[in-house]
C-alpha cells in the first residue's frame, strides 16, 4: 500500500510495453498508455485494435492509504501482463 503522494506521483499519462505471446492476438510488441482517472479513482489502459478497456480500481484509505481495490481485463487480453502493468504504477 502506498501514501496519497505515491498515488499521484502516477498522475498523467504513462508508457508501458507488452510483449505478447506467440499464441495471442497481439502480434508484436505493444505501446499501451495507462491514463489515470483522478475523480473516479481508476487507471485504465484502453487494448489496442478493441473497443475494451484494462481498469484497476483503487481507494483512499486512512493515514493516507491507497488501497488497490481490483482490476478487470478483457478476456482476449488476459495472462499478457495488463494487469500487473496498472499495478505497477502504484
Amino acid at each position: 500500500m502506498l501514501t496519497r503522494a505515491a498515488a499521484r506521483a502516477g498522475r498523467g499519462q504513462i508508457q508501458q510495453s507488452l510483449m505478447s505471446s506467440a499464441a495471442s492476438d497481439l502480434s508484436e510488441r505493444q505501446q499501451l498508455t495507462v491514463k489515470h482517472d483522478f475523480d473516479s479513482c481508476e487507471l485504465l489502459i484502453e487494448m489496442p485494435g478493441s473497443d475494451a478497456k484494462a481498469y484497476l480500481q483503487y481507494d483512499h484509505g486512512p493515514d493516507g492509504v491507497v488501497d488497490l481495490q481490483h482490476t478487470v481485463v478483457p478476456e482476449s487480453f488476459r495472462g499478457k501482463g495488463v494487469a500487473k502493468i496498472l499495478a505497477k504504477v502504484f
